[in-house]
């Protein structure tokens, strides 16, 4: 039988629950291809939101977590190529900044640190500003380095909504990312040093 400290609890949380639902009306919504999202079930609103964002990232870091269990040191582990991490006694190079005529790419050196690309070069415009209703992203593409898959995964996504100066306040505040933007009027801008080369170096 339930007590009334526990049903008072529940009829609390039942409260929060109703009023976080008014503000945040989510559903279960299955797409093709038989995969599940969330979609906030506003009128006009037509929002899903995809956790491949981060997903793919998290995935190479319980990927990695396994190799050195299993006392692999050095592996290059990659999710489609949007998100890479290298680690072992070498550093891993890898490309960055590719997929545009306009754009000359590099190559950034990954040692127990992750790299993430985002942007529109392959899926056409994809990722849509839910700050400010628009059905497009600020830039192009975003790529970020972190120690963590799933940080520069999420990041990189992130970033791709973000102000330049919202970047670069981020960035400030966490010397251990580095960030690689390329913008809708096709310029560069790069957030943090780490050891990038152009080809050939």
């Amino acid at each position: 039988m339930m007590n009334l400290t526990t049903r008072a609890y529940a009829e609390r949380r039942k409260s929060s629950l109703k009023a976080y639902r008014k503000l945040f009306p989510l559903d279960l919504v299955e797409q093709s291809g038989n995969y599940v999202a969330v979609r906030l079930d506003i009128a006009g609103a037509r929002l899903d939101l995809d956790l491949g964002a981060v997903g793919k990232g998290y995935a190479l870091e319980k990927a990695a977590g396994v190799f050195e269990a299993w006392e692999i040191a050095d592996f290059l582990l990659s999710a489609g190529g949007s998100t890479v991490y290298g680690c072992g006694s070498e550093a891993w190079p890898v490309a960055v900044g590719g997929g545009f005529d306009f754009y000359r790419p590099g190559k950034i050196y990954l040692k127990k640190r992750a790299l993430s690309g985002s942007g529109h070069e392959v899926k056409g415009e994809h990722i849509f500003d839910p700050r400010r209703e628009l059905q497009k992203s600020r830039h192009l593409a975003a790529w970020v380095s972190h120690p963590s898959p799933a940080v520069s995964d999420a990041l990189s996504t992130a970033f791709m909504v973000m102000s330049l100066e919202e970047i670069r306040g981020y960035a400030k505040s966490h010397p251990d990312v580095w960030t690689l933007v390329l913008t809708r009027d096709r310029k560069s801008y790069l957030f943090n040093q780490m050891n990038i080369y152009e080809p050939g170096d």
